[in-house]
């Protein structure tokens, strides 16, 4: 142990730096549901992923489940 303190030292630093790191980036990108903070700062999309338009849905609902006999 005290051979290598250096890389306890090391290795304690390095996991602080993954907690904070993984702390900023769940802050920044889940929205949050403080009605006082701005509004003007919506939550940022993850790097590389595009918006997504949901599906169309027709009017229909489930009436349109009618389907043909298997033969």
């Amino acid at each position: 142990m005290k051979k290598y303190w250096w890389a306890i030292l090391l290795g304690t630093i390095a996991f602080a730096v993954f907690v904070a790191l993984l702390v900023f980036l769940c802050a920044r990108y889940t929205p949050s549901s403080n009605p006082h903070k701005e509004a003007k700062k919506p939550a940022k999309t993850l790097p590389g992923r595009k918006k997504r338009n949901p599906p169309q849905r027709s009017g229909h609902g489930q009436q349109g489940m009618e389907m043909e006999p298997r033969v």
